[in-house]
């Protein structure tokens, strides 16, 4: 026996939606959901309650299960949902199923839990990373100080010398032997897959996690993280999609060491510019610091991080990162650099038509 049990109880849910009452409809999505997961259907069974209007259903998979419930009198679903890890790792594939459930009932409030079986993963050391983490471009926002370039082309993909700003992003990924980029998305998110499509063309694989349509909006830092941890996986890289750094390394051994380590997250810092005067942290050794006097260093939206550092956050929660950050700084498990590459920093339409304006980027 080893594998991962998760379990959802959602409230809030629309009680008149077709999934609530429907059987053919509830069946619908959860083979869709499966099959999106990268999960194998063998067999399913949907079947309304005696007396009542909700539906019972379950999925025998390949890897194990998906049991749903629903209630909508209640405005309520239970989900559960059982992956074995016997043969292969499928705890991603079992975050993924789970997520689209969540996002498909609209639930104004979700209770998650999660169980690892079989097995004391606590303990265990880190086994090696083979090869490049995976990663995620920060490109939700709304990029309020960049209007009005903003009101119809989302802020990552405004150009910079010729290419979208986050394609710069993506060659760098590629050219390090990254292999699988997620992309969180809200506002304007429709064009993301239109201009970038699936990655195929810088040799990755590019995941769209869609805050807009799923939540409504932006989700902020730390709970963007939370909803893309299902393409994610334990430890993987984080950038901002509004920050032109090309000659920045994702550095495969950084990673590993990182992978290998216990640090919640590893962050690439410059000293202050302009705009944040006052700093984030001071650096000692390669050690980040949040209480210190002056706090001589900005973070420069490049990390490496660790899911355990989101924990806390609901997918679907607004949550920002940096307090997290704070968090980890002052339990000493934040470590970090000086970044050496030239970093730019594009908030307004004067600073991308300077950037624009000289030799290169």
């Amino acid at each position: 026996m080893q594998g991962l049990h998760l379990t959802a109880d959602l409230s809030g849910c629309p009680p008149t939606a077709a999934v609530m009452t429907d059987a053919a409809a509830l069946r619908a999505l959860c083979l869709a959901a499966v099959a999106e997961a990268g999960l194998t259907a063998v067999g399913e069974l949907f079947h309304r309650f005696t007396g009542g209007p909700g539906i019972t259903g379950v999925v025998l998979l390949a890897e194990s299960h998906l049991a749903v419930h629903t209630w909508p009198e209640l405005a309520a679903v239970t989900l559960d949902v059982y992956v074995c890890n016997f043969g292969a790792d499928n705890s991603a594939k079992a975050d993924a199923l789970l997520l689209r459930l969540e996002a498909a009932f609209g639930a104004s409030s979700v209770a998650r839990h999660r169980l690892q079986r079989g097995r004391a993963a606590a303990s265990a050391p880190r086994a090696p990373v083979a090869g490049n983490l995976k990663a995620l471009i920060f490109a939700a926002g709304r990029g309020e100080r960049m209007r009005p370039l903003t009101d119809h082309i989302p802020k990552p993909l405004l150009p910079v010398h010729g290419k979208p700003m986050i394609e710069w992003h993506l060659e760098a990924l590629a050219r390090d032997g990254v292999q699988e980029v997620v992309i969180n998305t809200a506002w304007l998110e429709e064009q993301f897959p239109d201009a970038l499509g699936d990655g195929s063309r810088w040799g990755l694989r590019i995941h769209y996690s869609m805050e807009g349509r799923d939540h409504g909006g932006a989700l902020e830092t730390a709970g963007g993280i939370a909803k893309a941890l299902p393409w994610l996986g334990d430890c993987f890289w984080i950038v901002s999609g509004d920050v032109v750094t090309p000659q920045f390394r994702f550095d495969v051994t950084i990673a590993q060491r990182f992978a290998t380590g216990d640090d919640d997250a590893h962050l690439w810092l410059l000293p202050n510019p302009g705009f944040n005067a006052a700093g984030d942290f001071a650096l000692q050794g390669d050690r980040v610091l949040r209480e210190a006097d002056p706090r001589p260093l900005t973070y420069a939206n490049i990390a490496l991080v660790r899911r355990r550092l989101v924990d806390g956050i609901t997918p679907g929660q607004h949550a920002r990162l940096n307090a997290l950050l704070f968090a980890s700084a002052a339990a000493g498990r934040l470590g970090g650099e000086l970044l050496s590459q030239p970093w730019h920093n594009l908030g307004t339409p004067e600073q991308l038509a300077d950037l624009n304006r000289t030799g290169g980027a």
